[in-house]
């Protein structure tokens, strides 16, 4: 499988095969230096990502120990559909926050 061209890929690759004067091998620098920064950048998180960050946390704090529970129940418990829910519960298995039991095809949380 071939590697994908980037631009920062491209003008490196112009600046090391390319007989260009020093004005432009210096902007072609310059634009990959703020290509490189804007690859590595750490973001600030979307309000979608902070709303579904704060939902995954409070999901523990709605269950009771020794109860099992679907996706579609915490999505109600929420407002919310069970596609809303089963990413986050399994965000919480992961983290083994929750046990995952699955019985004929359902998928069953509780608290770990």
């Amino acid at each position: 499988m071939k590697n994908e061209i980037t631009y920062l890929s491209a003008v490196r690759y112009a600046v090391e095969n390319g007989n260009l004067p020093a004005e432009y091998t210096d902007k072609l620098n310059a634009l990959a230096e703020q290509l490189d920064k804007r690859a590595h950048a750490i973001r600030k998180p979307t309000s979608k990502q902070v709303k579904a960050a704060e939902a995954r946390d409070s999901i523990p704090s709605v269950m009771e120990q020794g109860v099992l529970y679907t996706a579609t129940d915490i999505g109600k418990l929420f407002g919310e559909s069970s596609q809303w829910a089963s990413p986050k519960l399994n965000a919480l298995v992961s983290a083994g926050v929750l046990v995952k039991t699955v019985d004929k095809r359902k998928s069953y949380f509780s608290l770990a």
